[in-house]
């Protein structure tokens, strides 16, 4: 977890948004929780998602956080599994290079790299978070 957190910090210069970040290493190190907890909720609120991780990283205890940490982090890790699962890995790495480039605001970046603008994002984020996760996760992994 921590190893790709790291990586993917320094590829992208900071520019990324943690819950992306945050997101793409819980994809990684899939651990135990997120298999657990329900999603319950399909409102992003995308600059509050943001600014509920913290920089400090004190959250990797995943077994002891408090649930609304967890639910954050569910969040992050369900939000980037939905741009894999939708868009692949070529894209994401799309995205990457576009905060490398100095990109710091993921609407901008959603309509340039995804060619689609950010409310119909959101509209096809809450169909998949509904169908696929509001009452519990999903038992098999597979990408």
């Amino acid at each position: 977890h921590e190893l790709t957190w790291l990586y993917l910090t320094r590829m992208t210069k900071k520019n990324a948004p943690r819950w992306l970040m945050e997101g793409l290493a819980l994809v990684e190190s899939h651990p135990s929780f997120v298999d657990k907890t329900p999603l319950r909720t399909t409102q992003l609120k995308w600059i509050e998602l943001e600014n509920r991780l913290t920089a400090e990283k004190n959250y990797l205890d995943f077994e002891r956080n408090p649930e609304s940490v967890n639910h954050t982090l569910l969040i992050s890790y369900l939000l980037t599994r939905f741009l894999l699962e939708s868009y692949g890995w070529p894209t994401m790495r799309q995205i990457l290079d576009e905060y490398r480039g100095g990109a710091s605001q993921f609407d901008r970046v959603c309509y340039k790299i995804l060619n689609i603008q950010f409310d119909a994002l959101i509209a096809k984020w809450n169909m998949y978070g509904i169908t696929r996760y509001y009452f519990g996760a999903e038992r098999d992994y597979k990408f």
